[in-house]
C-alpha cells in the first residue's frame, strides 16, 4: 500500500468571527481564500460573507469547550 502525501481534510478552524454592526459571536466553518469568503454559522442556518465584513477574535472558554466537542 502507498504511503499518503496529502491528507483528506484540513483540520476544522478553531476560529470565531464578528460582523460588522453586530454584537454576535460566530464559529468560522471555513475560509476559501480565493474568493476572499468565510463560511460562519449564524442564526441557525451556514452563510457565506466576504472576509472583509468580519473580524477574527479569540474564542472564549465555553467556545473553546464547545469547538472542543465537535
Amino acid at each position: 500500500m502507498a504511503k499518503k502525501q496529502y491528507g483528506i481534510m484540513p483540520p476544522f478552524p478553531r476560529l470565531v468571527a464578528m460582523m460588522r454592526g453586530s454584537e454576535g459571536r460566530h464559529f468560522v466553518y471555513g475560509i476559501c481564500w480565493l474568493t476572499k469568503a468565510i463560511t460562519i454559522h449564524r442564526n441557525g442556518a451556514y452563510e457565506i460573507v466576504p472576509i472583509e465584513r468580519v473580524r477574527f477574535v479569540e474564542p472564549t472558554k465555553e467556545e473553546v469547550e464547545l469547538l472542543n466537542r465537535s
